[in-house]
Parts: structure tokens; C-alpha cells; sequence
């Protein structure tokens, strides 16, 4: 194993076993290169910058604690802005800056593997850079603006995240999760939002799965004179600053004498613990296998938009799947075509004992609002 820490030259490994931090550094080194070392910040505010490239410039100007970097290719730095090399093995690099106590860890590994160990540490994100990222350059394979990637990092995100990025008008050339504006959904917002955050104009204010986006404003443009700032928007035209806050749940619920509905304004992907079965398109079950849907406990609908389009119909396979597979709970996406009340049709003529409950779960706000006056808010 390739290795320099700060302050030693030419030790042999038995001699490096004997040093830094617990005094014990085989113990340290073994930390950073799984996940115990990043378990220690865990009280601690955290970035994650994944494709991050060279430029660091203006990084640790962000208040936060600890810095993770990730880029597929592995380079060799001594230093981030005035952040000191502190550790280097053949996979990452630790960076730390005394005078405020800020830690930068890079890691020359592709961004979801980056992104498990965070997970796995038990981290919880107070921001991340979706800027210059994969889809430009850095050697990855998806743009961490896409849906598929950027899921998996509101999983790890605290409460309250700032979201920055640089692909905020770009949406019509990129694959991006479409942000979704109602006045629905503002209403609801305001309703619950927190005090310290004043948002008056419902233009700023977008849902997605779950979460709520509130436009913060412009950190630059492309016109502005700082162009060797690591915010700079070489690729679009402007960097826009995000606070993103979790949505207060929606879940609206109808009894019948056997099944119990449950229609969720959330991510499907939570339900994999929850649920004995999920009923899902092919596409959904590609993203939701990599978060550990397997394929005993999915049903994949190869067709979705022409075998899911009436409602009744679909339901009933949906009732009758869940019965021959002894599924108590069984967790599905939204179906029926914008015309819904074909659910409750058949879950009211529903006679088994299997399932109990059934939850429906979508991303836009407007779903199934012709059948909402029938529905009971649970929360």
C-alpha cells in the first residue's frame, strides 16, 4: 500500500505502525480506508462534492466541517487551497486546515461507491455540489443531477440540505428528476414550513418525492468576474443555490371491510424495508435493485402505461398478486390514467383476507385529486 502522513519521511510500515493519532495507526489506517475514520464526524456538518475535478478554489469558504471528495481518477494533491496533505494511501487523501479544524477527504473512486461509505459511516449531508460533475467530465457514468443518483444522496440527507448546481436551467439537454410546481403544494408548505424560512413568492417553491426545493438565488453567472472560483458555471449559465427541506408527509388513507389504501406523496424506494412486495415498472426495478429490491419481492410490469391505464383492473391484479403471493403489504406506483376511482371500486369488492394494506405512492402533487375529497388525511 502506497502511504505518506504528514510529517514522516522514509519509514518503513513497522515503524509507520507505531504512530499518529491513537498511536496506533495501523487502527487509523484501516478507519479511512473503510468507513470508521468518516464515523468519527458524525456530529459534524458535511459536504459531499462528487466528480469534483482539480479545482478547489473557494471550497473551504463553505461552513462546513468536513469536506468528501470523490472523482473517478485518482491524482496526487499537497494540499487543497490551504488545507494540508495530512494522509495519503493508494485510494485517498486526507486534508486538514488547523486553524478552523475543516477536514477535506478525497477519494479516487467512482461517486456511489463514495457515496455507500457515506451512507455506511452514518453521515448526514448539510450540502451537495451538483456542478461539473460526470456528465462533463471527471470519468463518471451518470450525471449526479439525474434522478437515479440523486435519490440515492437524499437518503443520506439531513433535514436540511443546500443544494448547489449548475444544471438548474439545463433540464430540456439533461436527463434530470423534473422539479414540480403547484399551488397546492405551496399551500401545504407554508402551512408547516419552518420559521426561520421566509419564502413569499411561490415561484421558488418546487416538490419532488417527498422533498421541497426552494430556490435560495444565484451564486454566479457566467457574465461574473470570478472565474477560478470552483463555483464558476463554465458548462451553463448560471450556479443556483438550493435549500432543500423534507416535504411534511402526505398520506391519505380509506378503509374498507378488507383492505386498507394508503396513497403516499413520496419515494417508492422507502417502501422496500416496509412492505412484503412492490409492484413496479422494469425501469424502477433497474434503479430500485441497486437500493436492494430484489427480484423475489418485486413484480415487474414490463408495459406500464398500457397495463396499468384502468385503474379497476389494475387494482385487481394488484389484490389478487398480493393474495396468491401472501403479501400483507404490498407497495405499488401510481396507475389508473388520471382517472382513479376504479381503486376504490375494487378494494371495496375486495373479499380476502390478503392483503391488509395496499400503499400507492407518486412524486406529483396533483395525483389522484379526483379522488381526494374520499380520502382521510393521516399526516
Amino acid at each position: 500500500m502506497e502511504l505518506y502522513i504528514k510529517g514522516v519521511k522514509k519509514l518503513k510500515f513497522k515503524e509507520v505502525k507505531m504512530m499518529l493519532f491513537s498511536k496506533n495507526p495501523k487502527d487509523f489506517l484501516w478507519r479511512i480506508t473503510h468507513n470508521n475514520f468518516l464515523q468519527g464526524f458524525q456530529d459534524k456538518s458535511v459536504c459531499f462534492y462528487p466528480s469534483c475535478g482539480r479545482n478547489f478554489q473557494g471550497l473551504l469558504d463553505l461552513p462546513y466541517e468536513l469536506f468528501v471528495l470523490s472523482d473517478y481518477r485518482f491524482f496526487k494533491l499537497p494540499r487543497i487551497e490551504d488545507a494540508w496533505l495530512y494522509v495519503r494511501t493508494s485510494e485517498v487523501q486526507v486534508f486538514h486546515r488547523e486553524r478552523d479544524d475543516k477536514w477535506v477527504v478525497f477519494f479516487g473512486r467512482e461517486n456511489n461507491k463514495v457515496l455507500r461509505r457515506i451512507q455506511s459511516a452514518g453521515l448526514k449531508l448539510s450540502c451537495f455540489i451538483g456542478k461539473n460533475d460526470g456528465c462533463r467530465e471527471g470519468g463518471n457514468h451518470e450525471c449526479v443531477n439525474e434522478w437515479t443518483f440523486f435519490r440515492k444522496v437524499l437518503r443520506v440527507a439531513s433535514d436540511r440540505m443546500v443544494y448547489i448546481t449548475d444544471h438548474w436551467r439545463r433540464s430540456r439537454w439533461h436527463r434530470l428528476y423534473r422539479l414540480i410546481k403547484s399551488p397546492s403544494l405551496f399551500k401545504a408548505f407554508c402551512e408547516s414550513k419552518p420559521a426561520d424560512v421566509e419564502v413569499d413568492d411561490p415561484n421558488l417553491v418546487y416538490g419532488l418525492a417527498g422533498w421541497v426545493f426552494i430556490v435560495k438565488g444565484v451564486l454566479f453567472r457566467q457574465d461574473s468576474e470570478s472565474r477560478e472560483h470552483f463555483l464558476y458555471p463554465f458548462y451553463s449559465e448560471e450556479t443556483v443555490e438550493h435549500l432543500v427541506l423534507r416535504h411534511p408527509q402526505r398520506i391519505r388513507g380509506i378503509s374498507f371491510k378488507k383492505v386498507h389504501l394508503s396513497f403516499e406523496f413520496d419515494d417508492i424506494a422507502i417502501a422496500i424495508e416496509e412492505s412484503d412486495g412492490l409492484v413496479v415498472s422494469r425501469n424502477c426495478f433497474k434503479k430500485l435493485e441497486q437500493e436492494g429490491l430484489s427480484e423475489e419481492k418485486a413484480y415487474i410490469v414490463n408495459n406500464w402505461r398500457l397495463e396499468t391505464n384502468d385503474a379497476k383492473v389494475f387494482m385487481e391484479q394488484v389484490l389478487r398478486l398480493a393474495y396468491e403471493r401472501k403479501w400483507r403489504v404490498v407497495s405499488v406506483l401510481p396507475f389508473g390514467g388520471g382517472r382513479h376511482r376504479g381503486i376504490l371500486e375494487a378494494a371495496k369488492d375486495w373479499k380476502e383476507d390478503l392483503p391488509e394494506v395496499v400503499r400507492i405512492f407518486h412524486i406529483h402533487p396533483k395525483d389522484f385529486n379526483d379522488i381526494e375529497e374520499e380520502l382521510t388525511k393521516i399526516c
